[in-house]
């Protein structure tokens, strides 16, 4: 009653079941790509914050002798 409501055919919904599964998955990969270069730019501008204040601690770490 509610597809006949909105004149729905159900061979219709079922024909465009690939077409909305793949805008699905381009949606997806459009925000993977969209947020991938804020997750990119934000570790270039943190890991190399995160160096500088940690260099001593760094440093001694990488050239401590062990006992």
């Amino acid at each position: 009653m509610l597809l006949s409501f909105f004149n729905i055919d159900p061979v219709e919904l079922i024909n465009n079941v690939p077409e909305t599964l793949g805008r699905i998955l381009e949606v997806i990969l459009d925000v993977i790509n969209w947020a991938g270069k804020y997750i990119i730019l934000g570790a270039i501008i943190v890991i190399p914050i995160y160096i500088i204040f940690n260099f001593r601690t760094i440093f001694a770490k990488l050239f401590s002798k062990k006992k």
